[in-house]
Protein backbone atom coordinates (compact mmCIF):
# COMPACT_ATOMS: atom_id res chain seq x y z
CA UNK A 1 0.00 0.00 0.00
CA UNK A 2 1.02 3.48 -0.65
CA UNK A 3 1.01 6.28 1.86
CA UNK A 4 -0.89 9.30 0.37
CA UNK A 5 0.15 12.65 1.77
CA UNK A 6 -2.55 15.25 1.64
CA UNK A 7 -1.21 18.65 0.54
CA UNK A 8 -2.63 21.72 2.25
CA UNK A 9 -5.28 23.52 0.20
CA UNK A 10 -5.97 27.20 0.21
CA UNK A 11 -9.07 28.18 2.07
CA UNK A 12 -11.40 29.65 -0.60
CA UNK A 13 -13.01 31.95 1.96
CA UNK A 14 -9.69 33.50 3.00
CA UNK A 15 -9.48 35.62 -0.14
CA UNK A 16 -12.93 37.03 0.46
CA UNK A 17 -12.19 37.74 4.10
CA UNK A 18 -9.01 39.61 3.13
CA UNK A 19 -10.92 41.68 0.56
CA UNK A 20 -13.66 42.44 3.04
CA UNK A 21 -11.21 43.57 5.74
CA UNK A 22 -9.42 45.79 3.22
CA UNK A 23 -12.70 47.39 2.17
CA UNK A 24 -13.73 47.83 5.80
CA UNK A 25 -10.57 49.84 6.46
CA UNK A 26 -11.17 51.92 3.32
CA UNK A 27 -14.77 52.58 4.36
CA UNK A 28 -13.70 53.59 7.87
CA UNK A 29 -11.24 56.08 6.37
CA UNK A 30 -13.95 57.48 4.08
CA UNK A 31 -16.43 57.74 6.93
CA UNK A 32 -13.87 59.68 8.97
CA UNK A 33 -13.32 62.07 6.06
CA UNK A 34 -17.08 62.49 5.56
CA UNK A 35 -17.55 63.26 9.25
CA UNK A 36 -14.81 65.90 9.13
CA UNK A 37 -16.31 67.46 6.00
CA UNK A 38 -19.74 67.46 7.62
CA UNK A 39 -18.37 69.42 10.58
CA UNK A 40 -16.64 71.85 8.21
CA UNK A 41 -19.85 72.33 6.22
CA UNK A 42 -21.82 73.01 9.40
CA UNK A 43 -19.27 75.61 10.47
CA UNK A 44 -19.43 77.30 7.06
CA UNK A 45 -23.23 77.35 7.18
CA UNK A 46 -23.17 78.94 10.64
CA UNK A 47 -20.69 81.57 9.42
CA UNK A 48 -22.85 82.28 6.37
CA UNK A 49 -25.97 82.66 8.52
CA UNK A 50 -24.19 85.09 10.84
CA UNK A 51 -22.87 87.14 7.92
CA UNK A 52 -26.32 87.16 6.26
CA UNK A 53 -27.90 88.41 9.48
CA UNK A 54 -25.29 91.14 9.75
CA UNK A 55 -25.80 92.01 6.07
CA UNK A 56 -29.56 92.29 6.62
CA UNK A 57 -29.05 94.55 9.63
CA UNK A 58 -26.94 96.97 7.59
CA UNK A 59 -29.25 96.70 4.56
CA UNK A 60 -32.26 97.47 6.75
CA UNK A 61 -30.55 100.62 8.01
CA UNK A 62 -29.62 101.59 4.46
CA UNK A 63 -33.17 100.93 3.20
CA UNK A 64 -34.44 103.21 5.94
CA UNK A 65 -32.34 106.02 4.46
CA UNK A 66 -32.91 105.52 0.72
CA UNK A 67 -36.19 103.60 0.68
CA UNK A 68 -36.65 99.91 -0.08
CA UNK A 69 -37.65 100.66 -3.66
CA UNK A 70 -34.24 102.24 -4.29
CA UNK A 71 -32.11 99.27 -3.19
CA UNK A 72 -29.87 97.71 -5.80
CA UNK A 73 -31.03 94.33 -7.05
CA UNK A 74 -27.60 92.85 -6.33
CA UNK A 75 -28.05 93.73 -2.67
CA UNK A 76 -31.42 92.01 -2.55
CA UNK A 77 -29.85 88.76 -3.75
CA UNK A 78 -28.02 88.41 -0.43
CA UNK A 79 -30.90 89.37 1.83
CA UNK A 80 -33.45 87.19 3.57
CA UNK A 81 -35.80 90.20 3.55
CA UNK A 82 -36.72 90.10 -0.11
CA UNK A 83 -39.59 88.65 -2.01
CA UNK A 84 -40.13 87.72 -5.65
CA UNK A 85 -43.15 89.49 -7.10
CA UNK A 86 -44.83 88.85 -10.43
CA UNK A 87 -47.00 91.08 -12.55
CA UNK A 88 -50.73 90.37 -13.00
CA UNK A 89 -50.24 87.74 -15.71
CA UNK A 90 -47.33 86.04 -13.93
CA UNK A 91 -44.93 86.43 -16.85
CA UNK A 92 -42.61 89.07 -15.39
CA UNK A 93 -40.91 88.78 -12.02
CA UNK A 94 -38.85 91.21 -9.96
CA UNK A 95 -37.34 91.37 -6.48
CA UNK A 96 -38.69 93.68 -3.79
CA UNK A 97 -37.67 94.59 -0.28
CA UNK A 98 -40.16 93.13 2.19
CA UNK A 99 -42.17 95.79 3.96
CA UNK A 100 -42.04 95.72 7.73
CA UNK A 101 -45.42 94.72 9.16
Amino acid sequence: MSNVVKFPCKDPAAGFVKQLHTRMKELDALYDRLEAQHHELNALERNAAELEASFDDVLTQYAGLVGGENLEVEMLRYSQNTKAVSDENGKTWHMEWKDED
